[in-house]
């Protein structure tokens, strides 16, 4: 798409996505809201590196604005 990984924001619910978002040196925010996502779901994402954990749609887009400055 000719964006350097580097201006790239990662938008993720499962460790694999997080993960390969990180190793491909993206910003990643790891994401709770889905009705797939167990309790702890935020702990395992964060420590899969993700840079933030929103849990709402509306907590995404402010998420996103603030990561894309």
């Amino acid at each position: 798409m000719g964006v350097p990984p580097v201006e790239c924001i990662v938008i993720e619910d499962s460790s694999n996505g997080v993960m390969a978002g990180k190793s491909a040196e993206m910003k990643v925010i790891g994401f709770t809201a889905g009705s797939n996502c167990p309790e702890d779901h935020e702990e395992t994402l964060l420590a899969d590196g993700a840079d933030v954990i929103v849990d709402s749609y509306e907590q995404l887009e402010s998420e996103i604005h603030r990561l894309s400055r």
